[in-house]
């Protein structure tokens, strides 16, 4: 199996919830759920409970008198074991 791209997020939002359990990732769009929750557990050593995703679908775009699309991508967002927590998402204050 191919190594797949998993890249988190990090906006206001994710860090807000991340304060919660929730951690926000980008993954690709052929991977499901089990599949993006074992890369997680893998790659942060911690342990994932729940997990929910969504699709985002390509956009149409404009630019100048050239139209193109946007790619479209898998958002999945993970809830930790109590406890444990991804490095990544903490701010300094």
């Amino acid at each position: 199996m191919q190594k797949a791209r998993i890249e988190p997020i990090i906006s206001e939002k994710s860090t807000r919830l991340a304060g919660s359990g929730w951690y926000s990732f980008h993954v690709p769009v052929h991977l499901g759920k089990r599949e993006a929750a074992s890369i997680i557990e893998n790659n942060f050593k911690v342990k994932v409970v729940k997990i929910r995703s969504s699709m985002k679908r390509a956009k149409t775009r404009r630019t100048g008198k050239s139209i193109g699309r946007t790619k479209p991508f898998k958002k999945v967002m993970v809830k930790l074991k109590k406890g444990q927590k991804i490095d990544i998402f903490e701010v300094e204050t």
